[in-house]
């Protein structure tokens, strides 16, 4: 006598969520894959004709990498919802480092050379990108290098361009603002430039792994594993709140403390009303980034 086994639905809706989050991701790492090669190709004609002509190539550059910056916020599933004033170059601002998905993030918002590790340059794909932005690379424990990339710096705020920079050097998991490195600021310093601040929180939908564990990139985590399971999310909730005010300082050690509270303080906030998304979100006007925005929330 036959015994039918009956399949417990549990079981059946697991293995059809996993399978459309591995769908998901594959759909959006050959979306990524595809946009970025295609932007790249773009940026390289471009870069080529515009070879001679050094201002204009700067400001192709810096449109090629906020278009890209753009498509990859919407390849990757993130909804981002802003707060507060986006500097107008040049300027020098410093925000809280928690994934390498910061730098598309804030890219969407604002026009800018970012400040990033030294071996971001040598990524597949990814290091030809960042480096096409202008990305200023540096080996923080190297003296020569801090130097270097200090008067990069300099020069970009010279030439009216905005530098954004990442002073924890290092992601974090967003507990707690690590403190600053001071060294970078010294350009803000010599050009008496005032220090713009920003702090970045992420969510994830509820069922989903917090973001601690699946947006947030530190510790020794793999970077093509976490990726990933990154990709699988059905949407990523994405807090970016702006300082009101600028920072001046006299000392860079000063200034830097002074931008870490401003920075701290916003994070903060951040999380206390970090289910803006939930709570509020119905209360967020939702449209779709135009000239340097992508799609976003801003709070009413």
């Amino acid at each position: 006598m036959s015994t039918t086994v009956p399949i417990h639905s549990g079981f059946m809706a697991g293995s059809a969520t996993r399978a459309a989050d591995v769908t998901r991701a594959c759909t959006r790492l050959a979306w990524l894959a595809t946009s970025s090669t295609a932007r790249y190709l773009v940026w390289l004609a471009g870069d080529v004709v515009l070879a001679n002509r050094p201002a204009t190539r700067r400001d192709w550059r810096a449109w090629c990498m906020r278009r890209w910056a753009r498509a990859a916020v919407r390849a990757a599933g993130v909804q981002v919802h802003l707060r507060g004033p986006v500097p107008e170059a040049p300027f020098l601002l410093v925000a809280n480092h928690l994934s390498y998905i910061d730098i598309i993030v804030l890219a969407a918002l604002v026009d800018g050379r970012f400040v990033a590790r030294h071996d971001l340059g040598n990524w597949p794909l990814i290091g030809r990108l960042v480096r096409a932005g202008g990305t200023i690379l540096v080996q923080r424990d190297r003296r020569a290098d801090t130097v270097t990339a200090s008067t990069s710096m300099r020069q970009a705020i010279e030439e009216g361009s905005g530098v954004i920079l990442f002073p924890e050097g290092t992601s974090t998991s967003g507990q707690r603002v690590l403190p600053f490195r001071s060294p970078l600021f010294e350009p803000a310093i010599e050009l008496r430039q005032a220090v713009h601040t920003a702090a970045l929180h992420y969510s994830t939908p509820v069922g989903s792994l917090p973001a601690a564990d699946v947006v947030c990139w530190w510790g020794d985590a793999s970077f093509m594993p976490h990726l990933w399971q990154l990709l699988q999310l059905p949407r990523i909730d994405a807090y970016v709140a702006f300082g009101e005010c600028a920072i001046n300082g006299g000392d860079r050690k000063a200034l830097s403390a002074s931008a870490h509270d401003a920075v701290a303080s916003l994070h903060e906030s951040l999380k206390s009303e970090g289910a803006w998304g939930r709570e509020a979100r119905g209360r967020l006007r939702r449209r779709r980034l135009r000239g340097r925005r992508s799609s976003f929330s801003r709070r009413e």
